[in-house]
């Protein structure tokens, strides 16, 4: 029997190489903590934008697949987003 259990540390998630099974991950902890670390919330949203691409997938479509509204996801990217804009403006 093949062991499933995940680290859960910030390393190791940052090392699930899918972003969307990276993503579930971080909502796991979420909905057990009931928040991320800030460190979480980076990976997170840097999952999100990774599964968004460069081919601009829709945020609905990563809405369904993680159980959130689309207006959760827009909200993550343009934090995201911002955070980008302010570390190049540094």
């Amino acid at each position: 029997m093949k062991d499933t259990a995940r680290d859960t540390s910030d390393e190791g998630i940052a090392a699930i190489a899918d972003p969307l099974e990276r993503a579930k991950a971080l909502r796991a902890i979420s909905k057990r903590r009931g928040n991320l670390t800030p460190a979480q919330a980076t990976l997170y949203s840097a999952a999100l934008a990774e599964m968004r691409g460069d081919d601009e997938r829709k945020q609905t479509w990563i809405a369904r697949r993680l159980g959130v509204s689309r207006q959760a996801v827009s909200k993550v990217l343009r934090r995201h987003s911002a955070t980008l804009t302010d570390e190049v403006a540094a």
